[in-house]
């Protein structure tokens, strides 16, 4: 600068000049300049204070605020190193968490493979299952439509039975009726024979009145002549013959109906 320059630093070389100036001038000059710099250095120097003072408190400011983020962070820092020591605790724990999680996922995966190769074979047995199922479902409608026929034959039997039965209760009712019938003419055929015994006892009684009758007369006409010549009869009636019991004769089939023959 020139305040702090020495007079005999100026060469007038350095500059156009038209005339020398004299001491006296630079003398003033140089007193001016160096109050005109000491004025500018006091201003200078009251703002720089100034500055330098709201640096300092700047400065204040933040030192406090550091030192409260020290503070925090010396806090913190305990907190993380409690922390820190939880969390190595608690590794430590996962850690045998997990290599007990780890046996157990291992037999865990065993039984899991067992179960699998065990639902494999139920599955297999499940499908066994259904195709015998579909089969026996096959078997069942095979049976079911089996019913169906045997009831609707078993309908017709009964339709059948029914009409028997109600043929043989009619049946029933006509051999009842036949029976009663039956009865009825076996009851009059022992009337008719009872009744035809008396009458042949009437007759054979009649008989051996006429028979003594006829004895009477041929004892009157002859005794040594045959019945035959004597007796005058049908030719084709049966000879009369003479009998030791004179209670019997023959009697025709055609007269009753029973066979010929001596009563």
């Amino acid at each position: 600068m020139i305040c702090n320059s020495k007079l005999s630093d100026i060469n007038p070389a350095n500059g156009p000049s038209l005339s020398q100036p004299k001491l006296s001038d630079f003398s003033v000059a140089n007193r001016l300049s160096k109050l005109k710099i000491s004025e500018k250095n006091s201003a200078e120097k009251v703002k720089l204070e100034e500055e330098l003072n709201a640096a300092r408190e700047l400065e204040k400011q933040e030192k406090y605020k550091l030192d409260k983020t020290l503070n925090e962070l010396k806090s913190k820092r305990l907190i993380l190193n409690e922390l820190k020591d939880e969390y190595l605790k608690i590794i430590q724990e996962a850690k045998i968490k997990y290599k007990s999680l780890e046996i157990n996922f291992k037999n865990l995966t065993k039984e899991i493979e067992v179960k699998q190769q065990n639902i494999n074979s139920l599955q297999n047995q499940l499908n066994s299952l259904t195709n015998q199922t579909r089969t026996k479902e096959e078997r069942a409608k095979e049976i079911t439509q089996k019913i169906k026929f045997l009831d609707e034959s078993l309908r017709h039997s009964n339709e059948k039975y029914l009409s028997i039965n109600l043929e043989k209760n009619n049946l029933t009712s006509t051999l009842n009726n036949l029976h009663q019938n039956y009865s009825g003419l076996i009851n009059s055929f022992q009337t008719f024979k009872e009744d035809h015994k008396k009458r042949l006892k009437d007759l054979n009684r009649k008989l051996d009145h006429q028979r003594e009758k006829i004895r009477d007369l041929k004892d009157e006409l002859s005794s040594d002549s045959d019945c035959g010549t004597v007796l005058s009869r049908r030719a084709d009636s049966p000879p009369c013959y003479r009998d030791s019991s004179p209670s019997k004769v023959w009697i025709d089939d055609d007269d009753f109906g029973w066979g010929g023959g001596y009563y």
